[in-house]
């Protein structure tokens, strides 16, 4: 079982499985939310052998109660980039921080990207015909 601890500058329930990891999945709560969403799927990682990184979102701890869509994107790079570096990658981001994995993905290959009930990413002025 995972435990809760400081990830590259965030919280993150963090779950390793024996021996090392086929892959590490990166799951990102929508807001209001927390680790605790994943919890249901932490013991199918850890039977598959993945390692799970459940992030506390910017804007969702005492510390930190408000932040902005920038502020998650940077989190989300931040700790891709340290992830990045150990192994293959999954991305999984539910509901406002789906919208955060796609704008992650504009930037980082992942080994695959899982939107739960995305928000989707709102037409630039030109698009719109602004």
């Amino acid at each position: 079982a995972g435990m809760e601890r400081m990830f590259e500058g965030l919280w993150a329930e963090v779950g390793e499985p024996e021996g090392k990891p086929v892959l590490t999945v990166m799951l990102m709560h929508g807001i209001g939310l927390g680790p605790w969403f994943f919890s249901p799927w932490f013991p199918l990682f850890l039977r598959q052998g993945i390692r799970y990184v459940a992030l506390r979102m910017p804007g969702h701890t005492k510390e930190q109660p408000d932040a902005r869509l920038k502020d998650m994107v940077d989190a989300g790079k931040r700790v891709m980039q340290r992830l990045s570096g150990e192994g293959p990658v999954a991305v999984v981001g539910h509901s406002f921080s789906g919208l955060v994995a796609q704008l992650l993905a504009m930037e980082h290959d992942f080994q695959s990207l899982v939107l739960v009930a995305p928000l989707p990413p709102a037409p630039q002025p030109e698009e719109a015909g602004a």
